[in-house]
């Protein structure tokens, strides 16, 4: 009885084995000659090759990065595109090279850098002709890491509506400023005559004025006169497709004292920045001026009959150039983006009809516009699509008062000059 145990076990055994098991299969292989790539914001294509032994295809991807498996000359390659990164945060991710179902033994491995951060406190030039000819604009952080102070440098300024009655060719001023207020000389200093001369198409009996001394009174004499005789053309208009944007009443603050010596963000909401906050979160300014001529002094011999004392040489200039013509600013609010925002504004500027997703957009946008009126008193009214058109009416028609745009300087030597501004923004 035993030897039948032990018969009948290893027939059962023999049972279980199967003579036709397929035989063990060859190990599969895919390998890239990189497994890596790395690329900065703007993204990369990149061609990889990969030798296998398998039908190999790529695994799933973001929607950032587009690959391709192809063939070319008997080979295969993996094509990788790595599409820019409009964010300021990095990316990853890892792309897993497969045989049918499984993970084979090979990745890819993708890194991006994200763009460069938006400095949300930029100082950046409007197109106001010609605010700050070639500016320099720098700034430091104050103690409380805070502030900033803001220290920017040209050839021309615009003339701030409180500083009118400084701005006329002869006119001895200090270079420094914080583009709010503005030092002049003109009880420190003996003047000596001057002859002024415009570029305006007038008569040859007002092309030219000679004058006892820089006189604010006489030089707008003088400009009512060719002003009256000015003909419908001027130097040039100069209108801003590409508009500014902001980020914050703080930024705007910057943007407007920087540029303008305006405290834009109390114009359009009545208070400082640091009493209320933008409620939108895109802001966007658009600018024209239409420059209709200058006048320019011929530049004296001796300008002053006292002696420049050094200190006073160092920031001491004479205005010598000065622009006329009208100006303009459209700032519009928006909870969408830049890109979308501008494309419904100017269509909406040049009465074009909406679609619908742009209705919407354009019944989002609160417009702020900003302008001189015949006076040349500063005006600020505010609305919606309507004063978006009425906006880009007056640029065609040319509405809004005459005003001086901006100034130019020499030095005590009858050189060039230029003018520093310095302010702090808490």
């Amino acid at each position: 009885m035993k030897h039948w145990g032990l018969f009948l076990f290893a027939l059962a055994f023999a049972a279980c084995h199967d003579d036709n098991q397929p035989e063990p299969q060859p190990d599969y292989y895919i390998t890239p000659e990189e497994d890596e790539i790395e690329a900065d914001c703007n993204g990369v294509k990149q061609r990889i090759a990969v030798s296998s032994n398998c039908d190999w295809h790529p695994g799933a991807v973001p929607e950032w990065c587009v690959v391709q498996k192809i063939t070319a000359d008997g080979k295969e390659y993996l094509d990788v595109e790595v599409l820019p990164n409009t964010e300021e945060t990095s990316r990853d991710t890892t792309i897993p090279l497969l045989y049918g179902r499984r993970i084979a033994t090979a990745t890819l491995t993708v890194t991006q850098s994200g763009k460069e951060p938006v400095d949300r406190l930029k100082w950046s030039l409007f197109s106001i002709y010609p605010v700050f000819y070639n500016p320099d604009a720098t700034y430091e952080v104050l103690e409380d890491n805070i502030t900033r102070r803001y220290q920017i440098s040209g050839k021309a300024v615009f003339t701030n509506p409180s500083w009118r009655k400084q701005i006329f060719p002869g006119n001895a001023i200090s270079c420094r400023s914080d583009m709010l207020t503005l030092t002049d000389y003109q009880d420190k200093f003996t003047f000596n005559p001057i002859t002024l001369c415009t570029a305006a198409a007038v008569g040859s009996e007002l092309a030219f004025r000679d004058l006892p001394e820089p006189s604010y009174e006489k030089f707008n004499e003088w400009i009512r006169e060719i002003t009256v005789a000015l003909p419908k053309e001027g130097l040039g208009l100069i209108y801003n497709n590409i508009p500014t944007q902001y980020y914050s009443y703080r930024h705007l603050h910057l943007l407007g004292v920087g540029n303008l010596g305006l405290k834009l963000d109390e114009l359009i909401s009545g208070k400082p920045y640091t009493e209320k906050e933008m409620a939108k979160s895109t802001g966007l300014i658009y600018d024209f001026t239409y420059n209709w001529f200058s006048t320019i002094m011929d530049f004296p011999d001796k300008p002053i009959n006292e002696t420049i004392s050094d200190e006073d040489r160092r920031d001491l200039r004479f205005i010598n150039n000065v622009y006329f013509g009208i100006t303009a600013l459209l700032l519009v609010e928006t909870n969408y983006g830049y890109t979308e925002a501008n494309r419904v504004t100017r269509k909406i500027m040049k009465g074009e009809e909406l679609n619908g997703e742009e209705t919407k957009i354009g019944n989002d946008l609160t417009a702020y516009y900003i302008y001189f009126d015949k006076s040349g008193t500063l005006r600020t009214e505010t609305g919606g699509r309507i004063l978006i058109g009425k906006y880009f009416h007056d640029i065609t028609t040319l509405e809004g008062g005459i005003v001086p745009l901006c100034f130019t300087t020499f030095t005590a030597s009858g050189n060039e000059g230029q003018m520093e501004i310095t302010f702090d923004l808490p």
